[in-house]
């Protein structure tokens, strides 16, 4: 937001990986989210580490080696077209 306009432009560092999980998990503490009653949605092998925690990961439109795996791990897959 700029100048009480908002611009469409995010702040701060796009989570990624890794460090995705980790503020999904300070997030969880925060609020008190239980996560094994939680769904997860994500379309790149990145996205497979908060993928893990949640209960009811879902991989949507994933990229090859997502597919791949969330096949390994007998999560669901989804496309939306």
């Amino acid at each position: 937001m700029v100048n009480g306009v908002i611009t469409g432009k995010t702040e701060g560092p796009h989570p990624y990986g890794k460090k995705k999980r980790e503020i999904l998990i300070k997030l969880s503490e925060y609020h008190n989210i239980d996560f094994n009653n939680s769904y997860g949605y994500g379309d790149s092998f990145a996205d497979r580490f908060f993928l893990n925690i949640v209960g009811s990961p879902v991989a949507v439109n994933p990229y090859k080696k997502l597919k791949r795996y969330a096949v390994h791990k007998g999560w669901i897959i989804v496309y939306w077209f």
